[in-house]
């Protein structure tokens, strides 16, 4: 499980300066525009006085659109929600941040699955606000999955650019491959992403009204060469101090909470059988390069917005989650 633990005790750190770093969302009711990991859009809706959430799939890289899902809810003492029927974690913060799940058979082989989502409640409507390099974590589907790091260039007139692999601010930097494109208008909060003009997916940026720190999620439609799936970014800046829980979902149907102290971490979670793990470990803050951290066991790990973290572990999946 090292892959997950590597998740969280970084990146999100370096939101514990924003107004969501502990407690719980003072409104009862939110809708969040989300974006899953295998390249769904989602409006998401909590309730907290209720006690219940709802979803429905508002664009669909597998058929989907339209499906819907909904439960109740039970509070945790830590003040995060866990979801009847998911064998996974809803989390809110203040700044208008949500991580979440939905259950679904996406690829329609009879099975559902549990796929996490990371969604925002006040996304920004503004390109010269959203430019800048950030570092990504994605994952990326045609007949099969893959998962990669890297950075993403996003430039005030709507183009962009993605290196995988490699550090687009540095001097002679180098990718294993790299993307072009440009961006549609924003309506509603959110543009669209285009590759060659056709339409690749959906845009959404989060601006934490505290820090200032940018993230960014992409979902991925399948119409270009960049496949099915999502992308998570953030700034190329770590927090002075990654101290406290993070709260996790990973591409495995898997769940927990890291505790990071100082550079050390451990993690305790529950995999898809319902069994319980634990794990320890460090990490090291600006590998490989800044922005980024990486594990004693090799996971690298990006620090987005607000508490926002992603985790890549290679070809096993990767890991979404935000501080709690």
């Amino acid at each position: 499980m090292n892959k997950i633990f590597m998740i969280a005790l970084i990146a999100v750190t370096s939101f514990s300066g924003c107004g969501g770093g502990g407690g719980g969302s003072s409104k009862t009711s939110s809708t969040f525009q989300s974006v899953a990991t295998e390249g769904e859009l989602i409006a998401y809706t909590v309730d907290t006085t209720a006690l219940t959430y709802s979803y429905q799939i508002t664009e669909s890289a597998y058929g989907k659109t339209g499906a819907t899902g909904s439960g109740s809810l039970s509070r945790n003492s830590d003040g995060s929600y866990t979801p009847s029927g998911i064998n996974g974690k809803i989390v809110i913060q203040d700044s208008g941040l949500l991580l979440g799940a939905i259950y679904e058979d996406l690829d329609g082989n009879g099975t559902r699955d549990v796929i996490p989502v990371l969604g925002m409640s006040n996304p920004i409507s503004s390109l010269a606000d959203a430019a800048d390099t950030y570092n990504f974590v994605s994952r990326q589907c045609s007949t099969t999955c893959s998962n990669f790091y890297g950075t993403m260039k996003l430039n005030s007139d709507g183009t962009w650019t993605s290196c995988i692999a490699g550090n687009l601010s540095a001097d002679g930097y180098s990718c294993t491959s790299s993307v072009s494109g440009d961006t549609g208008t924003f309506t509603s909060g959110r543009a669209t992403i285009r590759v060659g003009g056709v339409t690749g997916g959906s845009l959404l940026i989060f601006k934490d009204p505290t820090t200032n720190q940018k993230a960014i999620i992409l979902d991925f439609n399948g119409a270009t060469s960049l496949g099915k799936g999502g992308l998570f970014a953030g700034s190329q800046t770590l927090p002075a101090s990654a101290n406290g829980n993070w709260t996790y979902t990973n591409t495995l149907g898997e769940r927990g909470v890291v505790t990071v102290t100082g550079t050390d971490f451990t993690d305790i979670g529950i995999n898809r059988s319902g069994s319980a793990y634990s794990l320890t470990g460090s990490f090291t803050r600006d590998q490989p390069w800044n922005g980024f951290v990486t594990t004693d066991s090799g996971s690298i790990v990006l620090t987005a917005s607000s508490g926002i973290f992603a985790s890549y572990y290679g070809p096993a999946g990767i890991s979404i989650g935000i501080k709690k």
